[in-house]
Parts: C-alpha cells; sequence; structure tokens
C-alpha cells in the first residue's frame, strides 16, 4: 500500500523504507522550468559571448520548486509515520536500522523514542 492510500488509517506496526535517502529535487534543475503560477522560465542565452546563466526569474522558481517539494516530502513522511497505532521503523534498503526516531503511541500523544 501507498503512504498517500494509508491517509486515514491506522495499523499495529509501520516499515517505512528509504528513510536514508535525499529528497528528489532534480525538477529544479533542469533547461525549462514551469509552474502554474509563475509561468516559464528558463536560461538566458548570449550568442555573442557564447555564454548562458541562469535568469533571476528561473533562480527564483527554483527556489520557490524545492520548497514545494520539500513541503510535500515533509508532508507524506509525516502521514508515513503517524500511520503506526503502537510502533513504526525506519529502515535503509538493506534492511539497516536508519537514526530515526520511534514513535509509540499512547492514546493519541506519540512519545519519540531514540534509537
Amino acid at each position: 500500500m501507498t503512504i498517500h492510500k494509508s491517509k486515514g488509517l491506522e495499523f499495529p506496526v509501520c516499515f517505512v523504507a528509504g528513510l536514508d535517502r535525499k529528497f528528489n529535487l532534480r525538477d529544479t534543475t533542469k533547461q525549462v522550468l514551469m509552474d502554474a503560477d509563475w509561468g516559464i522560465a528558463m536560461n538566458y542565452i548570449d550568442s555573442k559571448r557564447q555564454v548562458t546563466g541562469k535568469t533571476l526569474h528561473k533562480q527564483m522558481l527554483a527556489e520557490k520548486l524545492k520548497r514545494d517539494s520539500l513541503g510535500e516530502e515533509t508532508r507524506v513522511l509525516y502521514v508515513a509515520m503517524t500511520r503506526a497505532a503502537a510502533v513504526s521503523d525506519g529502515g535503509d534498503e538493506k534492511g539497516r536500522g536508519a537514526p530515526v526516531r520511534i514513535c509509540v503511541s499512547a492514546g493519541r500523544r506519540y512519545r519519540r523514542i531514540r534509537l
């Protein structure tokens, strides 16, 4: 079951895999960036000097997309970590425990225990 589909559900034990990976921010490094509110942003090209660079608009849009992406990843992580009724454990692909916190529910409150 995906994290998105588990929203609103609760399970006795949850394992969240891939916590050792970095957030995917590749969308902010493309040649052309697009956003519904900010429009299209791209690099400028100076053909006389044969150089390219980022426009101010592209730099600002890349930062906005990065913030939006990190916000969404944080929300998904929150949903994943709060699905467990008793224990939530995180680890990497090889089954090793990642340095994450385990949430143990006490009614509606969560105590955070460092591994």
